[in-house]
């Protein structure tokens, strides 16, 4: 079945890429989640605290961060959101409403991460 929303069809994606995400950026091999943990939404607040705080921030993080992408509550938004990727400067990290131009979701199909 297709779905005939836009809204929809976000949400399915964000939804199938957050639960990519959680095996991303090394989280713990128990799969547990931070005690404060919130349902996941189509949100970029919802991600935050359920995947990029939890899981990515251990490396993404700090003076130096892997890939120079700080995915802390206070830096993720803006080192994600129309800003080139270090990899590939020709592709934004993350353009909004466009996955498939987004380098991030390119490079968790490609790498498998």
């Amino acid at each position: 079945m297709v779905a005939k929303y836009a809204a929809i069809q976000h949400l399915r994606w964000v939804s199938g890429a957050a639960f990519l995400m959680l095996g991303a950026c090394g989280g713990d091999s128990g799969g547990s989640m931070n005690p404060t943990s919130q349902p996941l939404m189509a949100t970029f607040d919802s991600i935050q605290v359920n995947i990029f705080t939890p899981i990515c921030s251990g490396c993404h993080s700090g003076a130096n961060p892997a890939a120079n992408l700080a995915l802390d509550a206070m830096h993720s938004y803006n080192d994600l959101i129309n800003v080139p990727s270090t990899e590939d400067p020709s592709v934004v990290r993350v353009k909004p409403g466009s996955p498939m131009q987004s380098f991030l979701v390119l490079h968790m199909e490609k790498e498998g991460d």
